[in-house]
């Protein structure tokens, strides 16, 4: 696979690009000046193909207007499911697509669920809301999918709202909602709660219905009742649990949440993904686990 991040990228109104393979059988975008932001920056999804042609249109009028320089090209050797542990599409029988009838009690916090590509890397995240309930667009990820970034470190990550299968058991997953860039807003390393929070550099559009997910920070064991995450950058899985969870150390010291899921599990790619307890609200992020 390749992809590509841009370290110069404005584009003038009516002025867009494609990525295609050279065969013609792979593409991404069309990229517009809707993916302009404030850092002139933007990354790319993925494209699976060792051969690609970037294609950049402008208007005869605008000519000279737009900006794109390529900053860094991600080569992918392997097969980034391979290197996971995975096939395509199977990660796993016991995982559920979230749009199975038994999701549909979760909706709105299924909607908060991002799949988060950095570099050559993949991560899940949550949009979530503030005290301020004022819109900011941050993500809670795990810190181990961003390292290593300093808060106040701007980056080219991309996240895909709605990357879910249409049916349930289905095989492919929504690639058409998505927003690059971010700011690192604060993080603890692994030997402490191993999270990450981002502030996108621009919102979610709010044709894409985005949810903006509660959270406690109580410190009394929760009752656990869901995961969502991308396990592989798979289409959006949910898990489930009806247990109370229990005090444990992942690297040092009890900074973790730990359970046993009755149904479904986690794969690499599921990393920061929410854990909701039985009241809809985030009580923890993934760090890992079997």
């Amino acid at each position: 696979s390749l992809n590509f991040i841009f370290d110069q990228f404005k584009l003038a109104p009516n002025a867009h690009v494609h990525i295609y393979s050279s065969n013609h059988k792979k593409l991404l975008g069309a990229y517009t000046s809707h993916n302009n932001n404030s850092n002139n920056t933007l990354g790319t999804d993925l494209i699976h193909a060792n051969e690609v042609i970037i294609e950049m249109y402008e208007p005869f009028e605008q000519m000279g207007n737009s900006m794109l320089r390529i900053g860094e090209i991600i080569h992918g050797y392997k097969d980034i499911d391979h290197v996971l542990g995975l096939k395509v599409n199977e990660s796993g029988a016991c995982n559920m697509d979230v749009i199975c009838n038994d999701g549909l009690p979760w909706t709105n916090e299924i909607k908060s669920v991002v799949r988060i590509v950095s570099g050559g890397s993949l991560c899940t995240g949550t949009l979530v809301n503030n005290t301020a309930q004022d819109g900011t667009p941050y993500v809670l990820t795990a810190e181990h999918c961003v390292e290593p970034e300093s808060p106040g470190d701007y980056n080219s990550f991309t996240f895909y709202f709605n990357h879910q299968s249409s049916t349930c058991n289905g095989n492919n997953g929504y690639y058409g909602h998505s927003k690059t860039g971010s700011q690192l807003k604060a993080s603890r390393n692994l030997s402490y709660s191993d999270f990450a929070l981002l502030e996108m550099n621009t919102a979610p559009n709010a044709s894409w219905d985005p949810y903006y997910a509660g959270w406690s920070r109580s410190t009394s064991s929760p009752t656990i009742s869901v995961g969502i995450h991308h396990p592989g950058g798979e289409p959006k899985k949910i898990n489930y649990d009806n247990d109370a969870a229990y005090s444990c150390s992942w690297y040092s010291g009890n900074h973790h949440w730990c359970l046993t899921w009755d149904d479904g599990g986690t794969a690499g790619g599921s990393s920061g993904s929410p854990l909701f307890n039985n009241s809809k609200r985030i009580v923890g992020h993934l760090s890992g686990g079997t």
